[in-house]
C-alpha cells in the first residue's frame, strides 16, 4: 500500500476488502457476517466470520444503533472480551474494555450500580470504551452511560426507554455510539 493511500484512509471510514462469503479452515466452514470498518489499524481491511449454521453471540449481534459506519476489529475484540467476563456472573454485571484490556468490572444489585462501579474503577480508561452487560439495559443506566463518551455498548436486551435515550438526536455526547443486542449469553 502506498503512503498516499494510507494517508487518505480514515478510521471514520470503512476500508472494505475483498473477502469470500464463506471459507473453510481446518475442516470447519465459516460464513462472512460483515466487512469491518477497519482491521487492527485504520488502514487495514478486515471481515467478521462465524461458524456456519451455528448461533454465535458476536456473529449474531443485532445492531440497534450504528452511530458510525460499522464496527472495527478492535471494537469486536473489546466486545468479545467484555462478554467473556460478564457471562460468568448471575447478578447484574458490567465490564468496561479499552483496547482489549478491562479497565473495570463489577457486579451489583442493578445494571446502573454495576456500570458506575465498573466505569469508576478507571474513569480515564472508560472514556472511549466498550461496555458489556449480562442483563437488560434500562433507562436509568442509559442516561448514566450518556454522561461519558463510549464507543460501543452490548447487552442481551435493551428496553425501549433505554434505546430512546441512546437514539435521542439532541444528545450532546455519544452521537456516534453503537448499541448492540447479543441475546442470551449461555
Amino acid at each position: 500500500m502506498s503512503e498516499k493511500s494510507i494517508s487518505r484512509s480514515s478510521y471514520l471510514n470503512r476500508n472494505e476488502g475483498s473477502y469470500d462469503a464463506a471459507v473453510s479452515i481446518c475442516g470447519t466452514e465459516y460464513t462472512k457476517v460483515d466487512d469491518l470498518r477497519y482491521g487492527t489499524n485504520p488502514h487495514q481491511t478486515a471481515a467478521l466470520y462465524k461458524p456456519a449454521g451455528q448461533k454465535c453471540p458476536i456473529g449474531d449481534m443485532e445492531v440497534l444503533k450504528n452511530g458510525k459506519s460499522g464496527l472495527s476489529q478492535t471494537n469486536l475484540e473489546d466486545i468479545s472480551y467484555a462478554l467473556n467476563i460478564v457471562k460468568y456472573f448471575d447478578g447484574p454485571t458490567c465490564a468496561v474494555m479499552k483496547h482489549v484490556n478491562p479497565s473495570g468490572a463489577a457486579t451489583a444489585k442493578s445494571a446502573l450500580e454495576a456500570y458506575i462501579q465498573a466505569r469508576d474503577a478507571d474513569p480515564r480508561a472508560a472514556f472511549g470504551s466498550t461496555i458489556a452487560f449480562n442483563t437488560k439495559l434500562d433507562k436509568a443506566t442509559a442516561e448514566e452511560i450518556m454522561t461519558t463518551f463510549v464507543e460501543c455498548i452490548v447487552a442481551p436486551e435493551v428496553d425501549e426507554d433505554a434505546l430512546a435515550v441512546f437514539t435521542n438526536p439532541d444528545a450532546k455526547m455519544n452521537k456516534s455510539i453503537r448499541i448492540l443486542r447479543c441475546g442470551d449469553l449461555n
